[in-house]
């Protein structure tokens, strides 16, 4: 090789190596198992040991990256910040692909993990085999083990997190929720996270305030099936999402009287919140009447849920899908129910009720807003089948019948008919029409409603001959 091509080849690589050698002021910092708080971050080699510490050199460079994707297990007793609250500074955290940071911060008044607004969290984990999870020990005293700042100093934050879980260990305590996203403006990200609560009393998943185009998807919130646990919770009656665009969203594990999914509604805002995609199970063999979910506060504004499915349930259960408090506004769309229980929408606002279209049926419209369509909801299954029964109308063959005496305007009535489904009240309408191959001559002289789920038919003879009629076709609808 001649001295010019050795001059080259060596020109070339110390070009290439000064390239790719980092600057003390670049705000690119790496964390590891094996690294040192004294070091300068610079390389894998001179790794941070703490992402807190991390955190505070690229915050003082005016922000940058905090590269931590081989701290794969971490013990900490102090919050971990993303960023910090004043002034707004752009921080990234890059997370491992697994492995478990385990927070045993105390005292209540922290999180495990806070991002701040132009804060982001990046994983790649998407749920299977061994995911990364920040953990709230079971001594762990926080707000939130994972969340967003709730007070930003321009309102709200501007947020991307993705790609791991977060949990409560049993005995931790959580005042706020495991995933609390809150405060967020349009453009913000939320997808790929897994809140799990093992500790009682204890929000999953709480989403609320958030504005304009945030996207939250593919997410779960998890409750174990523990006492006092809400899987899922959005809004807070006092802070409105508006225009967000939540789903899909799994919602799974409610402890014993708790619903899957709680809405709760606030006057605050002018847009209403977008819901969909929700998926949920009900594990408690011992219950089998809570709402699967349950829509709480008051709104002038009706929020969407499009797409409800319950995924699981238990024989016997009697559980309406969405149970919707006076005073509260709702559209609900494509709500599948589940295999057992046919009862859908219970709502609570005058001049409604509820809708049992039966085990498996699928509500395709409903809306608190206008009576008009609410009504015509209860016709949710016309299809090759027929209409399945319902408030709305109702198409049945009754076989209680009786035989009058033999004599001219002889009289007997029927043993009471009972309902296929129960009307709200007496004020419904049956018109019955008596089936040929009885014997005499009868006529259909009066239908009186017994009650809200039963009425009897009285019936005459025409002529001298005792008159029956083996069985009736019955209509029953309510106005």
């Amino acid at each position: 090789m001649t001295k010019l091509r050795i001059f080259l080849v060596l020109f070339a690589w110390g070009s290439a190596a000064f390239a790719q050698a980092y600057h003390p002021a670049d705000a690119y910092r790496y964390v590891s198992s094996r690294g040192s708080d004294s070091n300068d971050g610079l390389s894998p080699g001179t790794a941070f040991a703490t992402p807190q510490h991390c955190n505070a050199v690229v915050v003082a460079l005016g922000g940058g990256t905090c590269d931590a994707r081989t701290l794969y297990y971490f013990t900490t007793g102090t919050e971990i910040d993303v960023g910090q609250h004043s002034p707004a500074v752009a921080v990234t955290l890059l997370v491992p692909p697994h492995g478990l940071w385990n927070g045993s911060v105390s005292g209540g008044s922290s999180n495990v993990l806070k991002v701040f607004s132009l804060g982001s969290v990046i994983g790649t984990s998407a749920g299977q085999g061994n995911p990364f999870v920040i953990e709230a020990s079971s001594g762990a005293s926080v707000i939130d083990v994972c969340g967003t700042e709730p007070s930003p100093t321009s309102g709200s934050s501007y947020i991307h997190m993705e790609g791991f879980g977060c949990q409560s260990q049993g005995g931790a305590t959580v005042s706020g929720a495991v995933i609390h996203i809150q405060s967020l403006f349009d453009v913000s990200r939320i997808s790929d996270l897994s809140a799990s609560a093992s500790s009682a009393n204890t929000k999953a998943l709480w989403i609320h305030g958030v504005c304009c185009g945030t996207m939250v998807e593919r997410v779960k919130g998890h409750g174990s099936a523990i006492s006092g646990n809400v899987p899922c919770t959005i809004g807070s009656g006092s802070d409105s999402n508006q225009g967000g665009d939540i789903g899909p969203i799994s919602c799974t594990g409610a402890g014993s009287g708790q619903n899957d999914l709680v809405i709760i509604q606030s006057s605050v805002g002018n847009a209403p919140g977008h819901y969909h995609d929700v998926y949920t199970e009900m594990y408690l063999t011992a219950d089998t009447s809570t709402a699967v979910v349950a829509v709480t506060g008051s709104s002038g504004l009706s929020d969407f849920l499009d797409r409800l499915t319950l995924g699981a349930d238990h024989l016997g259960s009697t559980r309406y899908m969405i149970e919707i408090a006076n005073g509260t506004s709702l559209i609900a769309r494509n709500i599948q129910l589940g295999g057992y229980s046919g009862n859908g929408i219970n709502d609570h606002n005058p001049g409604h009720g509820s809708v049992s279209p039966g085990a498996s049926a699928v509500i395709t419209d409903y809306s608190t807003q206008n009576v008009c369509c609410a009504l015509a909801s209860y016709f949710t299954s016309l299809d090759a089948s027929g209409i399945k029964n319902d408030k709305g109308l109702q198409l049945f063959d009754a076989t209680a019948t009786c035989t009058t005496a033999a004599s001219v305007g002889a009289t007997c009535t029927t043993a009471s008919i009972p309902l296929p489904v129960a009307e709200p009240d007496t004020n419904y309408r049956v018109v019955c029409t008596g089936k040929g191959g009885g014997s005499g001559v009868a006529v259909i002289q009066s239908i009186i409603n017994s009650s809200a789920t039963q009425f009897t038919i009285t019936i005459a003879a025409l002529t001298a001959a005792a008159a029956t009629f083996p069985s009736y076709d019955c209509m029953v609808g309510h106005n």
